[in-house]
């Protein structure tokens, strides 16, 4: 089976708790994009309205290859600036206004509906077994792929920073890359030009922003590997952290037969800024409103989501036996 051919194939509704109003100091937007990470969406909403994208608060981190919507806060922004913005593949509205800060985790749920394409027989007939079973047992929480970023390091960039390995954690970030090519070809350049800040990012593509930015800072102070990382903005930094959390909580859960399994809270002393508090998560969830129709060897699926949970992982659970 095949997900995320095209954006249409994954759409997501962010199902929020903001009761937006007629004023207050934050502006609230739906933001629907379209092949764009959440991160870059608002980096580019914040450069159109000329105002620094710590000014923009939203609730979860959404897809990249997928058609999805969600609400945000910009505080102190006029709610007039907002409708003129213009960015391909980003629609915003405007909502109303408010007086608090939309932060991480802030959502009631998540609404989907996915197109799945190149269903095997089997898998069918996986889906007509498990839905039933999955609708009154629910299926395993574990924390999603895509939880551990694109190379699949990010709880190792994490793991690392909590350790004090600095040095370490900056090498995860600037050799390992995703599918992108071009960012592999770098990676490659920079292990074997180890060091050489200068001669590494005069290879460093335009679209690694981050990645030069941590090298600007190691081409005046090559030794200082924490310095560098602090050039890597702390929500992104923060999910290094959440990472290692979570791939820790995913152990625990493959022997674990509890209801609620802890996730740990995590104390930094390299970089106390990234101090996580410990949180609680259910071992196994069920899906709201679980629908599904087949055509040939297309399978269209509708459901909710609780926040923190993972279609792709329902998705797995679904088609395999």
């Amino acid at each position: 089976m095949k997900i995320k051919q095209n954006p249409e194939d994954f759409i997501v509704e962010e199902i929020s708790t903001v009761k937006p109003k007629k004023s207050g100091d934050y502006t609230y937007i739906q933001l629907k994009k379209t092949n764009w990470t959440t991160q870059r969406a608002i980096q580019q909403v914040a450069r159109n309205l000329r105002v620094s994208k710590t000014r923009i608060g939203f609730a979860g981190n959404k897809d990249k290859n997928a058609i999805t919507t969600q609400v945000c806060s910009i505080w102190k922004i006029n709610p007039e600036q907002v409708k003129y913005l213009h960015i391909k593949d980003i629609e915003v509205k405007v909502l109303g206004q408010g007086d608090e800060r939309i932060n991480l985790g802030e959502l009631e749920s998540n609404r989907f509906n996915i197109t799945i394409r190149d269903v095997s027989s089997e898998e069918l007939a996986n889906l007509k077994k498990n839905v039933p079973k999955i609708k009154k047992e629910g299926f395993a929480n574990i924390f999603g792929r895509q939880r551990f970023g694109t190379a699949g390091n990010t709880h190792k960039i994490g793991n690392a920073i909590v350790n004090g390995n600095l040095k370490e954690a900056v090498k995860l970030f600037l050799t390992e890359h995703g599918d992108n090519e071009r960012a592999q070809e770098f990676g490659k350049y920079t292990r074997r030009h180890w060091g050489d800040w200068k001669k590494v990012i005069n290879e460093c593509p335009k679209f690694l922003g981050l990645e030069k930015a941590v090298l600007n800072w190691l081409v005046r102070y090559p030794k200082d590997f924490g310095g560098s990382l602090r050039n890597i903005p702390k929500p992104t930094r923060r999910i290094f952290i959440s990472a290692y959390q979570s791939a820790i909580w995913n152990k625990e859960a493959e022997k674990s037969t509890k209801d609620v399994i802890v996730i740990p809270p995590l104390e930094i002393q390299r970089m106390p800024e990234l101090n996580m508090l410990g949180t609680e998560r259910q071992r196994v969830i069920k899906p709201k409103n679980l629908k599904f129709k087949i055509s040939k060897d297309v399978v269209t699926l509708n459901f909710d989501l609780q926040k923190g949970s993972y279609a792709t992982v329902l998705i797995d659970s679904l088609f395999n036996s």
